[in-house]
């Protein structure tokens, strides 16, 4: 059985010397996400996760190739940090998801998956050591 491949990011941004992350709601509105989707073989995985970025959240900016991949429900999820350079006022699925940019520690609240969390956690570690950001 072949393992389906996932791929998205972890949108950022540095306010005022603060990590930021942009989440998305799922389709139905009820979960906090970060944008991801199936890996198109075309685009592969970096290039997939910039496109769900625009499609989901209407963000877009530059994606640092160090990724991080986890196994979740029978699914093969890569994730890549985004440094987020600019936010659509509308965007392809902006009539079925909300966003919004909150503190890292409430991004940590908001998503319920417990892998995912992990992972967000040690990124946004990762990203405090190398971004200019005051806590």
């Amino acid at each position: 059985m072949e393992v389906k491949k996932k791929t998205g990011v972890i949108p950022f941004k540095i306010k005022d010397g603060r990590l930021q992350v942009l989440v998305i709601t799922s389709t139905t509105g009820k979960t906090w996400l970060i944008p991801k989707g199936n890996v198109k073989q075309k685009l592969g995985a970096l290039e997939t996760a910039r496109l769900e970025a625009y499609e989901e959240a209407g963000a877009v900016g530059k994606i640092r190739e160090k990724s991080v991949t986890f196994k979740k429900d029978g699914c093969q999820l890569t994730i890549f940090p985004m440094k987020v350079k600019r936010v659509f006022k509308s965007w392809p699925e902006s009539s079925i998801r909300n966003r919004k940019w909150v503190r890292h520690k409430q991004a940590m609240k908001l998503i319920k998956c417990k892998k995912l969390r992990k992972t967000l956690m040690n990124m946004l570690q990762e990203l405090q050591q190398t971004e200019t950001v005051t806590n």
